[in-house]
C-alpha cells in the first residue's frame, strides 16, 4: 500500500497555489512571446508592455500597416504644411481652383448736358465665370480731361455679381465747365474734349480681394453756343414827340436739349447815335428749335435829337445792339448791326 504523500511536497504545492507567481501570471498573458522561454530571463517585457517580433504577423497585414502608417504621416506633413502657411496658403489653393473675372467697356453715355456742363458715364461689363457670387467692394478711379486732372478718388460699391453672368458697372463724372477753363465761352467755340478714365475694380472672392485695372480714352462732343442775330427792326406808335422802336432778334438752338435764357441786357444804336438802354427777358430756347424775340423800345425824339427823326423819314438806318445774353454760369456777348428797313 502506497504510504501517505510526502508533507513537505504537499505543504511546497499548497504554497504555490496560494501565493501564485506573478512571472508566471504575466507570461500566461503574453504567451505568444514567452513561450519557451525560462521563467526570470524574459527580455521582451518594458513597463508592461510587450515588443512584437515581425515573425509575428503575417506578410500581408505587415504591408497593409505599413502603408496606413504612410498615408497618416502624408497627411500630417500636408496639414501641418498648411497650417505653418496661414491664410497665404488657404488663398493660394482657392485661387488655383478660381476663374478671373473679365472686364469689358462698353459705351459712354452723355446725359444732364447744358451750356454749364454735363455728365459723362462710362459702362463697364463684368462677367463672372464662377459658380459662387462676387462682391464689388472698393472702386478706385482718376478721370482727366485734355490731360488735365479732374478728379479722383476710392470709393466702396457694394455691388453683388452672381455667379456665371454678367453685370454692368456705371461710373458716371460729373464734368463742369468752368473748371476747364478761364472762359467758358471760349471753350464752347470748340467741337470737343478729350477724356481719359482709369483705375480698378476691387473684388470680394473666395480666394481673397481681386483687382481688375481698367483704362479708357476717347472725346465727347461739346454743346454749340446759342445763335443770336438782328433779323430787322421796325418803328410803331409814331408822334411829334417820340416812337417805339421795335429790335427784331432770331434765335436758334443747335442742340438736342433746350437752352433756358435767363435775360437780355443791352445797348441799342440807331444811326451811329446811342439811343436807349435796358433789360430784356428772351424766351426760352427748344431742342432744335427756332424762335424770334422782339425788344419795344420808346425813345424820345428830345433826347435822341434829329437823326433817328431823319432816319424814320427816310425808311431805313444802321442799327446795332450790344450787351449780354444770359444762360445758367454763361454769358454770351452781343454785338450785333446791320442796315435794316423800318416798317
Amino acid at each position: 500500500m502506497a504510504g501517505p504523500p510526502n508533507k513537505a511536497v504537499g505543504e511546497s504545492f499548497r504554497g504555490k497555489r496560494r501565493q501564485p507567481n506573478m512571472s508566471a501570471k504575466t507570461t500566461s498573458r503574453h504567451s505568444a512571446v514567452a513561450k519557451n522561454r525560462p521563467l526570470g530571463t524574459d527580455e521582451s517585457f518594458s513597463g508592461g508592455s510587450a515588443a512584437l517580433p515581425s515573425s509575428s504577423l503575417p506578410q500581408g497585414r505587415m504591408r497593409s500597416a505599413s502603408t496606413s502608417r504612410l498615408l497618416l504621416a502624408a497627411c500630417l506633413v500636408y496639414t501641418l504644411s498648411v497650417l505653418s502657411g496661414g491664410c497665404a496658403h488657404i488663398q493660394r489653393l482657392l485661387g488655383s481652383l478660381f476663374d478671373r473675372p473679365t472686364l469689358h467697356f462698353q459705351a459712354a453715355n452723355v446725359r444732364d448736358l447744358s451750356l454749364g456742363g454735363l455728365t459723362l458715364d462710362l459702362i463697364w461689363k463684368v462677367e463672372n465665370p464662377n459658380d459662387v457670387a462676387l462682391r464689388l467692394d472698393k472702386l478706385s478711379y482718376a478721370f482727366d480731361i485734355d490731360g488735365r486732372r479732374l478728379t479722383s478718388g476710392v470709393q466702396p460699391k457694394g455691388i453683388e455679381m452672381a455667379a456665371r453672368s454678367s453685370s454692368s458697372v456705371s461710373l458716371p463724372f460729373e464734368v463742369r465747365f468752368v473748371d476747364l477753363a478761364g472762359s467758358v465761352l471760349s471753350l464752347l467755340q470748340r467741337d470737343e474734349i478729350d477724356w481719359k478714365a482709369e483705375g480698378s475694380m476691387g473684388f470680394e472672392t473666395p480666394a481673397g480681394m481681386l483687382n481688375l485695372p481698367f483704362s479708357r480714352e476717347g472725346s465727347t462732343s461739346l454743346p454749340s453756343l446759342p445763335e443770336v442775330e438782328l433779323a430787322g427792326a421796325s418803328v410803331s406808335n409814331l408822334s411829334l414827340s417820340g416812337v417805339t422802336f421795335n429790335i427784331e432778334l432770331g434765335l436758334h438752338n443747335p442742340n438736342a436739349f433746350p437752352v433756358p435764357l435767363d435775360g437780355l441786357s443791352y445797348a441799342l444804336r440807331v444811326a451811329g447815335q446811342d439811343v436807349a438802354s435796358g433789360n430784356a427777358r428772351p424766351p426760352r430756347l427748344e431742342a432744335n428749335r427756332h424762335a424770334s424775340f422782339s425788344i419795344p423800345v420808346r425813345l424820345s425824339f428830345a433826347e435822341t435829337g434829329q437823326a433817328v427823326y431823319h432816319a424814320i423819314q427816310s425808311g431805313s438806318a444802321d442799327v446795332g445792339i450790344r450787351g449780354e445774353l444770359a444762360s445758367g454760369p454763361l454769358d454770351l456777348p452781343l454785338d450785333l448791326s446791320r442796315r435794316v428797313n423800318l416798317r
